[in-house]
């Protein structure tokens, strides 16, 4: 009895938020625009991350890649991220409730390669087993792609952050 009450209170919530997402995304002041943007996304469907969970890749999550299960997803902002677990889910739902407009557990770049974002503004598909830090933001990469961030990640980083909402930008007109 104590799972189906936490199972219908999770899924009041994960419905409430996506209700949230959806009547925020369309407004001029809005600072979440993510539907419109969903364009933009590395997507399949509408599934981020290849189904990858984005809690599993920080420590409080496990700290290494795990592929999601749909029994255990959430839609945000027209993304929908599956999870490993429950435990994974929550967190994830907490932290969007905590803040809406930054997700820590969201991949930078709309889940596109951080290099190539930085180097070009190209939108390359990911490994998600590939991946790297900077604070809290979980960076993507292509194959081969790890070692030459690494090597100037700073000013990749910041090139990578200015292209990006650059085709944001012009995602929203």
């Amino acid at each position: 009895m104590k799972n189906i009450i936490k199972l219908i209170s999770i899924l009041t919530l994960s419905l409430s938020l996506s209700w949230q997402a959806l009547a925020s995304g369309g407004g001029d002041n809005s600072d979440d625009t993510r539907l419109k943007d969903v364009v933009e996304y590395n997507l399949e469907g509408n599934l981020g991350l290849k189904g990858y969970d984005p809690v599993s890749y920080f420590p409080e999550g496990g700290g290494e890649p795990l592929e999601g299960s749909s029994e255990y997803s959430v839609d945000f902002g027209g993304v929908t991220y599956n999870f490993a677990n429950e435990a994974n889910m929550t967190l994830f739902i907490n932290a969007v409730a905590t803040d809406k407009n930054n997700v820590k557990y969201e991949p930078t770049y709309g889940g596109w390669c951080a290099y190539v974002m930085g180097l070009n503004g190209g939108k390359v598909d990911v490994d998600p087993e590939t991946y790297d830090f900077t604070g809290d933001r979980l960076h993507l990469f292509a194959k081969g792609a790890l070692e030459p961030w690494l090597a100037d990640k700073e000013s990749l980083e910041k090139s990578a952050d200015r292209r990006w909402s650059r085709i944001l930008r012009r995602a929203r007109r």
